[in-house]
């Protein structure tokens, strides 16, 4: 019987941690995208302010 117990134990820490894993890749995702997304604003910013600099 405690074989059983551990191995379903073991089973269901391994689901967990793929769900943890999952989520993880998930957010990973959306922090990279927020990132992009700033560094193209931040990009923008400096062309307008380049631009104005300039007199264009």
């Amino acid at each position: 019987m405690k074989q059983d117990e551990i191995k379903s134990i073991n089973e269901k820490l391994n689901k967990l941690a793929m769900g943890i894993a999952l989520h993880l890749e998930t957010l990973q995702g959306q922090i990279g995208d927020r990132m992009d997304q700033m560094d193209q604003t931040y990009n923008e910013r400096l062309l307008q302010i380049n631009r104005m600099l300039e007199g264009k």
